[in-house]
């Protein structure tokens, strides 16, 4: 038996988990050796056991990248701008259409917080909504705002809204907002027209 229990404990640490010891006694030798077979059948059960754990961790990861995947292309091809904060004001998401709209390059602010990142004169105006949606009590808001981009004035029908977790805990917020400013001037060119043939 013992001579047993040495090679059964070399195929084990060779990985064979499957080895038995067969002896036949009575005595503590008996007693060590159905030991030794339960143990060994328990580190087989683990061993199934975080294979399992692995294969659905594995099937997990493939559907959250395919999701985050699907995300990241509707964020890329919508037409309105979207800009995530984490709860530290650190940029975690900025897509193309925020980029053309605010004339600022992705590559050059993710990560980094929205008081370096940004025009003073652009996250006074998101904080000065932010600070209005407080002030009301609630978790998002809506409005127009007008921002100076380079050498142009720009109207921005901006939405905020508050990111909680499951637990509720504040984790930051998601600001999208699309440019009104072609809209506007062709809306004001229609009513001046009319008043033209009012005239």
């Amino acid at each position: 038996p013992i001579q047993q229990l040495a090679e059964g404990t070399r195929r084990i640490a060779e990985g064979d988990l499957n080895f038995k010891i067969r002896a036949r006694s009575t005595d503590e030798i008996a007693l060590l050796v159905d030991s030794f077979n339960t143990m060994t059948e328990q580190l087989n059960e683990s061993r199934f056991d975080i294979q399992q754990a692995n294969e659905n961790l594995k099937k997990t990861n493939i559907e959250l990248d395919r999701r985050r995947n699907y995300i990241e292309t509707i964020l890329e091809n919508i037409g309105a701008g979207v800009i995530s904060i984490d709860k530290k004001g650190r940029i975690t998401t900025f897509n193309k259409a925020a980029e053309s709209i605010l004339q600022i390059q992705s590559k050059n602010i993710f990560g980094s917080n929205y008081r370096d990142a940004f025009d003073y004169s652009h996250h006074e105006a998101i904080r000065n909504l932010i600070q209005k949606m407080i002030s009301q009590k609630h978790n998002f808001i809506e409005e127009q705002i007008d921002l100076r981009v380079n050498e142009d004035n720009i109207t921005l029908l901006t939405n905020i809204q508050v990111l909680t977790g499951v637990s509720k805990k504040y984790r930051g917020m998601v600001i999208v907002f699309e440019d009104l400013t072609q809209l506007i001037k062709t809306q004001k060119v229609a009513a001046w027209k009319e008043v033209a043939q009012g005239i």
